[in-house]
């Protein structure tokens, strides 16, 4: 089993200039990091990324990419560990507890506060996450 997000440990050192890391790029108080690839996530598939020390999840629901925070708000598991489901949404393995990935709003108990969402950019192949002011 994974340690809890980085907020309760604090961030996860990296060194970015380790060209095996994710390469960030800041636009103004935004930032794109790459995650993945396309093909590294098919059809019907998440996973779990660490954007500077944050789990962020990426999801491909029928060839549409979606990310939210991978964490649950109820129990602070990692959604990308439980299932994804019809309609754009994961279960927390933990409670149940379901999330919107277009939204991040819980659409089912025991969570009541939504989740944060990240906008997806993908250029060419490679798939990207922008975290900060929206």
């Amino acid at each position: 089993m994974r340690p809890l997000p980085g907020r309760i440990f604090g961030p996860v050192p990296r060194d970015l200039t380790d060209a095996s890391w994710r390469r960030f790029f800041e636009k103004g108080d935004r930032m794109k990091a790459k995650v993945c690839t396309t093909r590294e996530l098919t059809n019907n598939t998440m996973k779990s990324f660490d954007i500077e020390g944050e789990p962020v999840l990426v999801a491909n629901v029928n060839g549409k990419y979606y990310s939210i925070a991978d964490t649950c708000s109820h129990a602070m598991a990692y959604l990308s560990e439980g299932e994804l489901l019809e309609d754009c949404q994961v279960q927390c393995p933990d409670h149940a507890a379901i999330f919107d990935l277009r939204t991040g709003e819980a659409t089912a108990l025991p969570a009541v506060s939504p989740v944060e969402t990240f906008k997806v950019i993908v250029e060419g192949d490679d798939i990207f996450v922008e975290t900060g002011t929206r």
